[in-house]
């Protein structure tokens, strides 16, 4: 892979990120209690405790290409269900591979439509 590959893979998880904040909350699938406690968000330094892992199924085909992107999702949804063993894992996902990313990450993950 090519570092520019990189970079425009992790510009894009990023910017993913950043924009979760600026969603409004689906129905059904946020903990309220969390929401309700927090008066801001914040995203601690991955070493720090939290309560829970955002991860964006966000293998683009354009940046894999067609040959490696089907293992990179199943790598994403591997990562998610090893991390969905310790503590609950909040998934960015496109809304036509809402299934796809179901099916790879398993039932512990929450899913959020990103566009």
């Amino acid at each position: 892979m090519h570092r520019r590959h990189l970079f425009k893979l992790g510009a894009a998880t990023a910017g993913a990120v950043m924009l979760t904040a600026c969603a409004d909350p689906p129905d059904g699938d946020v903990d309220t209690d969390v929401v309700n406690d927090s008066t801001s968000w914040r995203m601690p330094d991955e070493g720090e405790p939290h309560l829970r892992t955002w991860m964006a199924f966000g293998a683009s085909a354009e940046i894999w290409g067609k040959r490696l992107n089907r293992k990179v999702q199943q790598n994403l949804g591997a990562i998610a269900r090893a991390i969905a063993q310790f503590e609950p894992v909040s998934m960015l996902v496109r809304p036509e591979e809402t299934e796809l990313a179901r099916q790879l990450a398993g039932p512990a993950s929450s899913w959020y439509p990103s566009h």
